[in-house]
């Protein structure tokens, strides 16, 4: 479909990479990569990091589960003394 626009089509480029201009290219091909490696490294040890503190969390969880099942039974032995001593006094007391 025309617009109406007349005149000489927009030239075409092709782009190729000459050996003269390939070393800025590669220099900041270079520069990107050891930056994306840098970031990746940081990555992987807050990665590790994160790891270390699940683990260490998760043992955490199970001490504190057996403690939180221990003292849940001597409160229920407690409980059963105290209702064993209430069913021990007299009425008339």
């Amino acid at each position: 479909m025309s617009r109406g626009l007349t005149g000489p089509p927009a030239p075409s480029y092709t782009w190729q990479l000459t050996p003269e201009h390939a070393g800025i290219y590669i220099g900041g091909m270079e520069k990107y990569f050891a930056s994306l490696e840098q970031k990746i490294d940081r990555v992987i040890q807050q990665c590790d990091a994160l790891r270390a503190e699940n683990l260490r969390l998760r043992q955490e969880l199970i001490l504190k589960s057996d403690e939180l099942r221990v003292l849940s039974d001597k409160m229920e032995e407690a409980r059963q003394r105290l209702q064993q001593l209430v069913a021990e006094v007299p009425e008339s007391v």
